[in-house]
């Protein structure tokens, strides 16, 4: 069968680089960056940036950017973007522990390069401004229909910021979410702890030994891994474990491409063997020393791709479907990162910061008494100007459940369907031109609910959006 392909998982050790080259994951302490240079990762400290240049974290106050260069951080304060105007965004660049920048912006096409691009920029994404209450926090998020989404959020009572990203689209796989751990040095952000699913992996496997003629698949165990979701205390009410489907994006601090049936080499077996995918979870460990960054560096193939225009800087993005060790994700490859163009086939090497959004939740275990429910459908609350449920309002999050009650003596429409708090208050009603087969459903008996998955709360306005589950045990 030719080459031998196998998946490498090493979560702490050595992983290759590729011609030899190999990076030793250690949580706290330093590590190479090739030609004796290394990076030590302190939480508060300094770490080198090579030719003894150094960088200075500190949650709040100043860092260096090199000849004199320096940039504020403040987690809880403001910082001007030109004409006397300030923001609560806590930066643009996310500082990662080797000492580099995960320029998140860019990869999603901005080119923010002084003050009138990062005027512009705000200009735009605040003209769109929806608002989300969760508890003591407001999320404040900017939603492009290409993609990308850009997230502000603060602490109402503390004045806590943050500044986080992500880019949405149609793909998603299912992972158990393990653990939360919420940022101590950015309040309203957090990072998800999630496992990938055990099972047979279809894209690599061994030859089978000589003379039988027949490949022999092998397994791998789930690999943990950490990602940042946006609006990280909208996720609350999910209790842990459960498994999820989860939508990720992945934004690229260094990218490689390889042409079609390429290979990376197996560190010290580089004659022998070759390594089709390959994942350290870095961030995992990260995590273990109080860096919350949700760092992936991975191997894996492209299945497929598209590609957007930005609406602000008209930049060329490519996104990219990479599949790797039992995960697949969108990478962002803006068209000036790479010289070569991506294309389905292709192999990538990158080390990314990971972001990831919940879509659909369910028990980690199956339960032999537990009801199955089947999706029916995705609709808005309709009326909730008049049902305005006041200081509950913020108390709602994702995934809450809602129930479903007819009214067929409602004088506007008898085929009505009021939606329910867990407490017993009206929020809303399913709108006119979606009630039909539930309120059949619901008239003949069927068991249904529905979840929450999307809020806006400004003012007077309030929407919510539901997905709509049934026992699917009747037919109309």
């Amino acid at each position: 069968m030719g080459e031998s392909f196998k998946t490498l998982i090493r979560p702490a050790g050595t992983f290759s680089l590729g011609e030899g080259r190999k990076t030793s994951i250690r949580p706290a302490g330093s590590f190479s960056l090739g030609e004796g240079r290394k990076t030590s990762i302190r939480a508060a400290g300094t770490f080198s940036l090579g030719e003894s240049r150094k960088t200075s974290i500190r949650p709040a106050g100043t860092f260096s950017h090199g000849e004199g260069r320096k940039t504020l951080i403040r987690p809880a304060g403001t910082f001007s973007l030109g004409e006397s105007r300030k923001t609560s965004i806590r930066a643009y660049c996310i500082m990662n522990p080797r000492g580099t920048m995960f320029h998140l912006l860019d990869c999603l096409g901005y080119e923010l390069n002084d003050e009138q691009d990062r005027s512009r920029f705000i200009d735009m994404a605040t003209s769109r401004l929806s608002v989300l209450q969760i508890g003591a926090w407001e999320y404040l998020s900017y939603r492009s229909k290409q993609g990308p989404e850009i997230y502000f959020g603060k602490e109402v009572l503390e004045k806590a910021n943050s500044f986080s990203v992500h880019f949405h689209s149609f793909t998603s796989q299912e992972l158990l979410l393990t653990e939360r751990f919420p940022d101590p040095e950015s309040a309203p952000e957090g990072l998800f702890e999630a496992r990938t699913a055990n099972g047979e992996n279809l894209y690599y496997g061994e030859d089978g030994a000589e003379g039988e003629g027949e490949r022999q698949h092998t397994t791998r165990d789930s690999m943990p891994l950490v990602f940042k979701p946006p609006n990280f205390h909208w996720y609350d009410h999910i209790s842990l474990p459960a498994r999820a489907q989860v939508q990720l994006a992945a934004f690229p601090k260094e990218i490689q491409l390889f042409p079609p049936g390429s290979a990376f080499p197996m560190p010290g077996k580089e004659s022998e063997q070759k390594l089709r995918f390959y994942a350290s979870p870095i961030g995992v460990h990260l995590v273990e020393e109080g860096v919350f960054h949700p760092i992936l560096e991975f191997g894996g193939m492209i299945t497929a791709l598209s590609v957007y225009t930005n609406e602000l800087s008209k930049k060329l993005v490519y996104v990219a479907t990479v599949q790797t060790v039992g995960l697949t994700m969108d990478v962002l490859i803006p068209v000036d990162m790479t010289p070569l163009a991506p294309a389905p086939g292709m192999l990538v090497r990158a080390t990314c910061w990971l972001t990831g959004r919940i879509k659909e939740v369910y028990p980690a275990e199956p339960q032999e008494n537990a009801l199955s429910w089947v999706f029916l459908q995705q609709t808005r609350a309709a009326g909730t100007f008049y049902h305005d449920l006041g200081e509950k309002k913020p108390m709602l999050g994702f995934w809450d459940e809602l129930t479903l009650q007819r009214e067929p003596d409602n004088a506007y429409d008898p085929r009505t369907v009021a939606i329910l708090t867990s407490d017993g208050d009206m929020l809303g009603y399913i709108p006119r031109d979606r009630n039909q087969d539930i309120a059949a459903l619901l008239d003949a008996g069927e068991q249904m609910h529905a979840r929450l998955i999307f809020k806006f709360l400004q003012d007077s306005s309030q929407e919510y959006i539901l997905r709509v589950y049934t026992r699917s045990s009747i037919r109309l």
